[in-house]
């Protein structure tokens, strides 16, 4: 685990045992002698950029037989809902509000949040829900990440491209179409706006900003 990830988990837990002292269950918090890992400073989250996307999505037919024919679904589901891997694995039918367009789900740290289905996803999420699971309980969460790598390396792209790497596109692309970051904090359950700021230059762009400068004319 990285050690944003296990500081995270650090400040959620700090949270739960505060609780656990203002109700008078424990006499302190222990966990509030733990110090915080140090970070590196300059995380930007590794996403699919444009060019990537493309050609993932061109090259991901000839997959989607793996996984016991879940590939492609799994792959499509990731990225338009932003979910970590363990929770699309534990996802059940009755966490899928189709009438709503809604996933209602508890993520990480025991936190309770609504994400949105795409249209894309109706009528694949519809089917699984009448046949009683949404993801073959005999699929290990260890295959799909194996199986996105194998993906990546043979066409070529990035290295550095995890699975997760599906949600930061989730996350960035979310930010990049002007959904305010308040409302992306929410669906990707993260505990802090300062989490979901790291995502707004994630995407490579050639616009200059500074060219709407023009400070001579207005001398």
């Amino acid at each position: 685990m990285a050690n944003s990830t296990i500081n995270q988990d650090l400040k959620a837990l700090r949270r739960y045992l505060d609780t656990a002292v203002s109700k008078g269950w424990i006499r302190e918090n222990p966990a509030r002698k733990l110090k915080l890992l140090r970070e590196p400073k300059s995380g930007i989250p590794r996403c699919l950029y444009p060019d990537e996307l493309k050609a993932f999505f061109e090259g991901m037919a000839k997959y989607r037989h793996w996984l016991h024919g879940e590939f492609e679904f799994i792959i499509r589901c990731l990225i338009y809902t932003g979910l970590r891997r363990s929770e699309l694995c534990s996802l059940k039918p009755e966490n899928i509000k189709v009438h709503l367009r809604q996933i209602h789900l508890m993520g990480k740290g025991q936190k309770h949040r609504i994400v949105g289905i795409h249209r894309s996803l109706i009528k694949d999420l519809q089917r699984r829900i009448r046949r009683g699971y949404i993801i073959d309980p005999s699929t290990r969460p260890e295959s799909i990440s194996r199986a996105f790598k194998k993906v990546v390396r043979s066409l070529k792209l990035s290295e550095a491209l995890t699975l997760h790497s599906l949600r930061h596109t989730y996350i960035s692309y979310m930010l990049e179409k002007g959904i305010p970051a308040k409302h992306v904090k929410e669906r990707a359950g993260h505990f802090s706006l300062a989490i979901t700021d790291r995502y707004t230059h994630a995407i490579p762009t050639d616009v200059i900003e500074e060219d709407a400068l023009d400070f001579e004319r207005q001398v």
